[in-house]
């Protein structure tokens, strides 16, 4: 069954005047998940946002996509992004026990999401599923 659907576009040309003022590893550090942070790149700019671009609109979209009675508790660094060898993004809770906190419910979420990103805008759509776990 679906639980939502969510949406994000950024324009990554917006973020990337965020991390020229605090700092790419500073915003890294508040919307990344641990393992998403020993993913991140340390020296080129380029590669910093775009990692930082995928990863916000995705979580954005995620946060969107659960029901208002289940986005209690949640924050950036629940969702962890890693990418399937195909490029293809694949989300998930970055801990069993945001998991657990759902199941107990009877929801179990599960993800879908799609994302793109093209000149200066990045797009991220997820569709949140329960009965998955």
């Amino acid at each position: 069954m679906i639980l939502g659907i969510g949406i994000d576009i950024l324009s990554i040309h917006r973020l990337e005047s965020v991390i020229r003022r605090r700092g790419a590893r500073s915003l890294a550090r508040r919307i990344c998940s641990p393992t998403e942070l020993d993913s991140f790149p340390l020296s080129n700019l380029k590669d910093q946002v775009r990692f930082l671009a995928t990863r916000w609109t995705l979580k954005e979209a995620a946060y969107k996509s659960l029901p208002p009675n289940l986005q209690h508790g949640i924050t950036w660094s629940t969702f962890n992004i890693i990418h399937h060898p195909t490029g293809s993004p694949l989300l998930a809770f970055q801990d069993s026990e945001k998991t657990e906190h759902l199941s107990p419910r009877g929801v179990g979420a599960a993800f879908l999401c799609s994302l793109s990103h093209d000149a200066d805008v990045c797009v991220g759509v997820v569709i949140a599923q329960s009965g998955m776990t």
